[in-house]
């Protein structure tokens, strides 16, 4: 028995169908982008959705993207390829065109609260731009800033006048039944150390004591200034430094004087907008028999720092358990060197004497001083120094 084998005519359309079927599966996606053509601050574009990879090239023709949708913020012709995950097929690119101008930040300076009487000034940023404000009670005006008295929102809507970019905020003003503030009292202020001893710790922290307020509010002191008596006088300089809370003094003197009148002002703040000023003086005394100092007048600046080119340490040698400190005067000055820790505490002096101008050396023993970083300084009345001296044994 034999079988042949033909092809019924009627088969013919639906084989040319089937092998047509896979051709159309490799036709290229639809490139197409949705988004805004202007823009304000920022847009965003997107593709079209389906099964695909996306190419993102931005305005200078370099890859900026791979998802469906792109965020932008600058001006130009953006393109996009799609991909068809299943077959690989192409898209030819597409572009949009999109202007993106600067977006308008909208915000108000100003009180969130006034007492009743009075008025705040609410203001919008500068700019070119327009300015629309609306408010309680039809209020309504085109001005940077409004004065307003009335409780409650003001909106503002500012837009650019170039592109017509807007943005628009509000503040809610509340008017409340509010005392009389009033300002601290500084008569009665007085420092907390009224003599400090020369020969004692080099700098003294001295408060001011005594400033109240009627209202029960809590005071914060600012040093505005230091000043003493004794200008051109040898004397160290910084002789006063500001710390929080107060302010230290030097613990010196004129040696022919009649004692040194520090004074310090100051400026007492409530928070509530009220002030006071004021001064308080600390005398350093002459001696314990001598213990009220003449104010001879405010003329030197204690404040301010010595020309410290005019006294320089130049070298700190260390042998054999002793250091040598070596350093040069450019006038004749009495001259001050104490060994500090780390703390600021002074472990020696060094040596305290009228030195002429020139170079001069002093040596002292440092092998019974504890491991660790020590600093020399040096002060006179032109100029101070310092120098670290490391104990490493």
């Amino acid at each position: 028995m034999s079988f042949t084998s033909f092809m019924h005519p009627r088969s013919l359309p639906l084989l040319l169908l089937l092998a047509a079927t896979p051709a159309a599966a490799q036709l290229p996606p639809d490139c197409s982008i949705t988004g805004p053509s202007i823009a304000c601050g920022s847009a965003e574009l997107c593709g079209p959705s389906g099964d695909y990879n996306y190419r993102w090239f931005g305005p200078d023709g370099s890859q900026i993207g791979d998802g469906r949708c792109l965020g932008i913020s600058a001006s130009g012709r953006y393109q996009l390829i799609v991909v068809d995950r299943a077959t690989g097929a192409s898209s030819e690119r597409c572009g949009k065109v999109v202007e993106v101008s600067p977006a308008v930040e909208c915000s108000i300076e100003g009180p969130e609260r006034i007492c009743a009487g009075s008025s705040a000034v609410l203001c919008a940023p500068e700019g070119d731009v327009s300015w629309s404000w609306s408010g309680p009670g039809d209020f309504h005006a085109e001005t940077r800033c409004i004065e307003v008295s009335q409780a409650g929102t003001y909106s503002l809507l500012m837009i650019a006048n170039g592109s017509g970019c807007g943005s628009a905020c509000s503040r809610e003003l509340a008017v409340e039944s509010c005392e009389t503030n009033h300002a601290p009292d500084c008569s009665h202020a007085a420092p907390s150390v009224a003599r400090l001893w020369s020969g004692g710790a080099d700098f003294q922290r001295v408060e001011v004591l005594g400033v109240t307020d009627p209202d029960g509010d809590p005071v914060a002191i600012e040093i505005t200034g230091v000043t003493h008596d004794e200008p051109g006088k040898k004397t160290s300089c910084p002789s006063a430094r500001r710390v929080e809370g107060g302010v230290e003094l030097l613990a010196e003197r004129d040696g022919g004087g009649n004692g040194r009148v520090y004074e310090i002002r100051f400026t007492a703040r409530d928070g509530q907008g009220g002030a006071c000023e004021g001064s308080v003086r600390v005398c350093v005394p002459h001696d314990h028999g001598q213990e009220e100092c003449g104010d001879n007048g405010q003329l030197a600046n204690a404040l301010e720092v010595c020309d410290a080119s005019k006294a320089r340490i130049n070298a700190v040698r260390k042998s054999a358990g002793r250091a040598t400190l070596e350093y040069s005067l450019d006038q004749d000055a009495t001259v001050m060197v104490g060994l500090y820790d780390l703390t600021g505490r002074r472990v020696a002096t060094i040596e305290s004497s009228a030195r002429s101008a020139g170079s001069h050396s002093v040596s002292w023993d440092i092998a019974p001083l504890p491991r660790g970083m020590y600093f020399v300084r040096l002060r006179s009345e032109i100029g101070n120094a310092s120098r670290a001296v490391p104990k490493l044994d």
